[in-house]
């Protein structure tokens, strides 16, 4: 679990409640990167900005 975390460590504004959050609903990073900006939004205490930066956070390699 401690290596999942590490990918979420990594994104400004993401603590550990929002990271436990984040895993109980999407179960996986590869779900979390596959989730669209509105999607991740939807989780308890993730807002449209922290989403929009997670969703950046796995995507800017495609950009």
């Amino acid at each position: 679990q401690r290596q999942r975390r590490s990918h979420l460590d990594q994104i400004p504004g993401l603590g550990y409640q929002r990271q436990k959050e984040l895993l109980a609903t999407f179960r996986s990073i590869d779900y979390i990167r596959m989730a669209t900006p509105e999607q991740l939004a939807q989780v308890h205490g993730v807002g449209p900005r922290l989403a929009e930066k997670i969703y950046r956070y796995f995507h800017s390699d495609t950009q």
